[in-house]
């Protein structure tokens, strides 16, 4: 095991407040040498390049305007309410407090 990566998942460990057997140790740095591989390969992308980026231009929102139409009235909706008060719907209380 490189001392630098003992070190390395020794503090994970302590910040973790994780204890690891020599075993998971073994795993844990095999795992994080494989993680920071696959990183190190991102790194090796060229951002500069316009590929994939023009994809974005394409996209753009619709919006609906905002029409105001006829809705119920008050006595209406109150109709259909099985119960009421001062012009509101009541409703069975669902949390005490």
């Amino acid at each position: 095991m490189n001392e630098k990566n003992k070190a390395e998942i020794d503090a994970l460990a302590e910040l973790s407040k994780l204890e690891f057997n020599k075993a998971e140790s073994a795993v844990l740095e095999k795992e994080l040498a494989d993680f920071f591989d696959l990183i190190s390969k991102v790194d090796e992308i060229d951002l500069n390049s316009s590929q994939g980026s023009d994809l974005n231009d394409k996209n753009t929102n619709v919006f609906r305007c905002d029409v105001v139409e006829s809705s119920y009235t008050s006595a209406e909706m109150l109709a259909n309410a099985k119960t009421q008060a001062d012009g509101y719907i009541t409703v069975p209380k669902v949390m005490e407090g």
